[in-house]
Order: C-alpha cells, then sequence, then structure tokens
C-alpha cells in the first residue's frame, strides 16, 4: 500500500510538472517581446552589474548627488537598496546564458512549475492525497501564477523557496521516529533555504518565529487549542534555533559587506524604511484625489495602478534636505548618507502615523484594497501595455481569466479555512495573512505582494474542493 501510495504521488507529481511547465512555456512564448518595466528593468541593470564587476549596486546617493526622478536613470552607487537574492539568481542564469533574459524566464518557468510539485506533497502531507493532486492542479493552471513565472520580479523564485521551506519543516517526511519535529538535517538544509528567502525579500525573517512556534504546536497535536505542558519545548527550541542560527549565519557576510559599504547596520537592505514613508508621508496616498492618475479601465476603475507613484527617493531626498538643513549646520545635511535618509524615512512615517492615527487607519484600509483587490500584475501589465498591441477580446478573456480565477480561488479558501477552523495548520495560513497584510497596511499595497499566500490559499481551496467531492461520491 506505502509504494502504491508512492507510485500514485509520483505519477501526479510528474504530471502535474509536465503540464505547468509547457503551459507556463507557451505563455513565455505568447509574451516573448513584453516590455520590461518598474523593478524589472532595475532587477534586470543589477544583474548585469554584477556580471561586470561592479558589485551591488542601487543607492539614495543617487538621488542625493544627481538630479532627476527614476534612479535607473542616474549613476548607480554601491548599496543594498533592494535585497541581493534575486539580482544574484538573474546574474547567474545570465552568466551560463549569454546574458539572455529568456533563460531568466524559462528557469522561472521551472522553479513556478516546480512550486507546483511542492503543493502537490504539502497538501498530501498535510489533508490527504486528494487534496495534494487538487491543489498542485490549481497551482499549475492558475493564469496569475502563470503570468508571474515569465515577469522579472522576485516573486515566483520567493514562492518556491517558502514551499520548499514549509517542505522540510512541515512536509512529507519531515517528521521521523514517531515525532513530528523536522530531523536536524532537515533543519541545517531550511535554515539555508530561510537565508535564501530573507536574501529575496527580507520580511520572511520576521515570519521565521511563527515558523517556530508552529513546530512546537504541532508536536503537541494537530487540533484544537495546544496543552502548553505538554510542549516539548526543549527538543522543539533547539530545533528552531538551529533554523533561524544557520539562517542568520548565511546571512552574516552579506550584513557584513553592508556595514563596510554603509558604515553601520542594515541586515539585509535599505528599502523598508522607504516603503513605510512611502505609504505615511504627508501627500501619501494623494494620487486617490486626482481624477488624471492612471487606474484600471472599469470595472476597476476605482483602482490606481501606482498608489504610491508620487512618492519616491527624489522626494526623500528632498523633504530631508528641508527639514534637516534649518536645524543642523554640519556639512553632511546636504549629502545625507543612506543611513541618514533610512533613519529619517522612518521618522517622518512613524510621527505621522502617531499625530494622524485615524488618518493612517483609513489609509490602511484603502491599502489592504490594493493589496487585495481582484486585478492582478497580468491585468497591470496589460492596463500599461508592457505586453504591446494586444486583440481586445484576448485582452478581456485576459483580464476576466485572471480576476475571477482569483475570486473563485478566495471563495473556496474561505469555506476551507472555515472547515478546518480549529487544525493548527490553518493557524499558521491565519498568521501568514495577518503578517504580510499588515505589513502592506503599514507600508503600502501591491497585488504583488499577496503572492507569496496564495500557494496557500489554494490548499484552503482544495480542501473545499476535495470535501465538495467526497459528499457527491457518497451522494
Amino acid at each position: 500500500m506505502i509504494d502504491a501510495g508512492r507510485n500514485r504521488f509520483r505519477q501526479t507529481a510528474l504530471l502535474v510538472f509536465a503540464v505547468a511547465l509547457v503551459v507556463r512555456v507557451l505563455a513565455l512564448w505568447a509574451a516573448s517581446d513584453a516590455e520590461l518595466v518598474k523593478d524589472e528593468i532595475a532587477y534586470a541593470a543589477r544583474a548585469n552589474a554584477l556580471l561586470d564587476g561592479k558589485g551591488y549596486l542601487g543607492s539614495y546617493q543617487s538621488w542625493v548627488k544627481h538630479d532627476g526622478w527614476r534612479i535607473m536613470d542616474l549613476p548607480q552607487y554601491p548599496g543594498a537598496y533592494q535585497p541581493p537574492g534575486y539580482p544574484t539568481f538573474m546574474a547567474a542564469v545570465l552568466a551560463v546564458s549569454g546574458r539572455s533574459l529568456v533563460a531568466v524566464k524559462l528557469v522561472q518557468c521551472l522553479l513556478s512549475a516546480l512550486s507546483c510539485v511542492l503543493l502537490v506533497r504539502l497538501g498530501r502531507a498535510w489533508f490527504g492525497e486528494r487534496v495534494g493532486a487538487i491543489a498542485g492542479w490549481l497551482w499549475a493552471l492558475y493564469p496569475n501564477a502563470i503570468a508571474f513565472s515569465h515577469l522579472l520580479w522576485s516573486e515566483t523564485l520567493f514562492v518556491f523557496l517558502l514551499l520548499a521551506l514549509l517542505d522540510l519543516l512541515f512536509g512529507s517526511g519531515a517528521a521521523k521516529g514517531g515525532s513530528s519535529f523536522p530531523s536536524l538535517r532537515r533543519c541545517w538544509v531550511a535554515g539555508v533555504v530561510l537565508a535564501l528567502a530573507v536574501l529575496t525579500r527580507g520580511t520572511a525573517l520576521f515570519l521565521a518565529p511563527v515558523l517556530v512556534l508552529w513546530m512546537l504546536l504541532l508536536e503537541e497535536g494537530e487540533s484544537g487549542l495546544p496543552d502548553l505542558r505538554a510542549v516539548a519545548w526543549r527538543k522543539g527550541l533547539l530545533r528552531g534555533c538551529l533554523v533561524l542560527g544557520v539562517a542568520l549565519s548565511c546571512i552574516a557576510p552579506w550584513s557584513a559587506r553592508n556595514y563596510g559599504v554603509h558604515g553601520g547596520f542594515v541586515l539585509v537592505d535599505t528599502n523598508a524604511p522607504y516603503n513605510l514613508w512611502r505609504g505615511n508621508a504627508p501627500g501619501a496616498m494623494a494620487l486617490r484625489g486626482i481624477p488624471q492618475a492612471s487606474r484600471y479601465s472599469w470595472p476597476f476603475h476605482g483602482i490606481l495602478l501606482h498608489p504610491v507613484g508620487n512618492l519616491n527617493g527624489r522626494e526623500l531626498v528632498d523633504a530631508y534636505r528641508r527639514d534637516k538643513a534649518p536645524r543642523q549646520q554640519s556639512g553632511n545635511v546636504a549629502d545625507p548618507t543612506d543611513l541618514e535618509v533610512m533613519a529619517y524615512a522612518s521618522e517622518v512615517a512613524w510621527q505621522q502615523i502617531r499625530d494622524h492615527p485615524m488618518r493612517a487607519l483609513r489609509r490602511a484600509g484603502w491599502k489592504l484594497i490594493d493589496m487585495w483587490n481582484p486585478t492582478s500584475f497580468l491585468v497591470r501589465h496589460l492596463e500599461m501595455g508592457a505586453y504591446g498591441d494586444v486583440a481586445p477580446g484576448l485582452r478581456g478573456a485576459l483580464i476576466f481569466a485572471a480576476a475571477a480565477s482569483y475570486l473563485l480561488l478566495m471563495f473556496l479558501a474561505l469555506f476551507g479555512l472555515m472547515s478546518l477552523r480549529a487544525d493548527r495548520r490553518v493557524w499558521l495560513i491565519a498568521a501568514s495573512v495577518v503578517y504580510f497584510s499588515a505589513v502592506s497596511a503599514l507600508a503600502f499595497g501591491l497585488t504583488r505582494f499577496r503572492m507569496p499566500l496564495m500557494p496557500l490559499f489554494v490548499l484552503m481551496a482544495s480542501v473545499e474542493i476535495a470535501r465538495s467531492r467526497s459528499r457527491a461520491d457518497a451522494a
């Protein structure tokens, strides 16, 4: 029976992987001439700079030392403006492919297809073979996951790393010897994967303590309120500390490099205070009151394409100079360091939140709408013309498929969450949703910020579909 189950899993996983890869490669072929926009341009430029021997570029000094609005139109300086993980990934692929961006997108198609396999494994380990198969197929055919596989943003890599981390800690084979704890070997590997995820998206680090807590809770049981006296605290904390220790050890060389470049502590990147400032500074969200601001087409015409597009590094540096110059006489006012710009951004953002809590609360609501609305980066690319001249019928069909599939997925996931609300694995999903939503509510929202959560919603939707099929079979 065990061998038969393994054979079924392998057959399902292989078929899901093959279909997912073919669909993504076909989508890449159809969008082969897509224009790079926004951060895609920055990631490609920084990856090529690495190959040119210039090191990791990206610093507020581009705005400090030069006039101009867009950072990529200005001279570049060593820094940590963005996490290094995704540019390094791109540079590695570019190095072996003759600097082909198509090759990067093909590798992303492969990672996205492998994410489907990881979902099959997780679904099977958590909720049974049927749920695993459904989850794999849903992610394989989900239009927004397909589209993201050929966009040069970090989400495809980040989703793969997060799913790999969950599979290592809680997936098939994680529990050995009668314990639900992962083996020490798995914890070592999980620490490396966590480090890669953090170096891709720094926000992943603050989710790690939740994973440690979850390991402890699942050891005591899988559902209901835990008996804290029965939790194997010592054994679980040892493994949790091992995962976090390995991760921090892997991140430490990058942080040391940042100290040498900036003269102060920067764990991963200098971008977080900037994003906090963009969502809370005076003038934040002002574009909502400007009729001429770029918006999606009907029926999403109330949603901005670029919700904080009026605030960028140029505005931040200029605001620093306006605010700091009258109060200080030191020569560094005109040319602040990256650390000074970061400190100023955090100071202004938190002061605005403290002084205007109700306004901050209203803004948080809009930010969450920007994150969770039915559009997506597939729709955004179509609206921006990044796919070129798309026939109106095809454009409408793609927008409908992207929005309708998202709404249906979330509808089914809600029922799955409710049906398993006592399951502690669902508590992790809920905690992850709260965490990533809180980050957007504090900073600003974009639909791509929900992408790391979508595979978890796929699992919940799969639970509901499996339950419905079981009821139908019983009838």
